[in-house]
């Protein structure tokens, strides 16, 4: 596989507006349990959410999760993304710098 013997560092990209932390941890939890099931291997969640960031401005939590984006084997897009200025904005990061990308889909089992 791409991902050899290593862990795979992922980072997950979600809407995050109007979520609770509790909300949003359910959301990383499901996508390390698919990035597992993707990559078959060890997954390592690069720490994206903070609830300091909650009361900053959207730019510096962007600036935080772009920074950990250019760490990332893998982004993991959960549903919404299209939709949230944030999350596009990682998308197109992660497409543009050849980071491989997947798609979470509600109810779908991969």
């Amino acid at each position: 596989t791409k991902w050899k013997d290593k862990v795979v560092k992922v980072f997950v990209s979600q809407p995050m507006r109007d979520k609770t932390q509790e909300e949003i941890e359910a959301g990383t939890l499901l996508a390390r349990r698919f990035a597992e099931d993707t990559t078959r291997k060890r997954v390592h969640i690069l720490a994206t959410y903070s609830p300091t960031y909650a009361k900053a401005h959207p730019i510096t939590g962007l600036a935080h999760g772009l920074e950990m984006l250019s760490k990332a084997d893998l982004c993991v897009f959960m549903p919404g993304w299209e939709s949230a200025r944030g999350c596009i904005i990682e998308h197109e990061t992660a497409v543009s710098y050849g980071i491989p990308v997947a798609y979470y889909e509600e109810g779908v089992k991969k």
